[in-house]
């Protein structure tokens, strides 16, 4: 670690007040500076594009859920470059009314935010028919219960009538008390 009198090409300061790594070497402040520069010069040549998406365009899990829209809606604010100048009127799923933002972003990743709500979309219907299917597949599971019980009842009251006819019970069997087994 150099920490002289030579001072930083970047900043000015002797290596005593901003140690670096050799004395030809700009010191770390003077690196992440330009390294945030380099990355402001990539996203400034950047072509935009101005997209102006409906609120609630995405299909929802079920009426409360707008997760999916809010996750669309925070991921276009987070690319949003107001300083910048668009072409064109992009939206990432069309929607009618009135409930729009209106937003500036890199065109390079409006394609990809277009297929990832499409897939999110898709898995989103997915979902809702599976948990529309629950309710009829628990209906035949219980009926197919009930049939199966109420089967078992007749044939072991078949049982019983043929015992009795038979003299293998008799009618105070069933007048004592019975414990219920499973």
């Amino acid at each position: 670690m150099y920490e002289g009198k030579e001072v930083c090409q970047g900043c000015g300061k002797s290596g005593s007040e901003s140690p670096r790594v050799s004395k030809n070497t700009l010191c770390d402040r003077c690196k992440e500076e330009l390294r945030k520069a380099k990355s402001l010069n990539i996203e400034n040549s950047c072509e935009y594009v101005y997209v102006a998406q409906h609120i609630f365009a995405c299909n929802r899990f079920d009426f409360n859920d707008n997760s999916l829209n809010e996750l669309i809606i925070e991921l276009l604010l987070a690319f949003n470059n107001p300083y910048e100048r668009g072409t064109g009127m992009e939206s990432i799923k069309d929607a009618f009314g009135d409930n729009k933002i209106y937003v500036n972003i890199p065109k390079r990743i409006l394609e990809p935010l277009k297929k990832f709500a499409h897939t999110m979309e898709q898995f989103n219907i997915q979902l809702r028919k599976e948990k529309d299917a629950i309710p009829e597949e628990a209906s035949k599971a219980v009926q197919a219960e009930k049939d199966k019980i109420y089967n078992e009842g007749i044939m072991k009251g078949r049982d019983l009538l043929f015992q009795l006819n038979n003299n293998e019970i008799s009618q105070n069997d069933f007048i004592a008390p019975q414990h219920y087994k499973l």
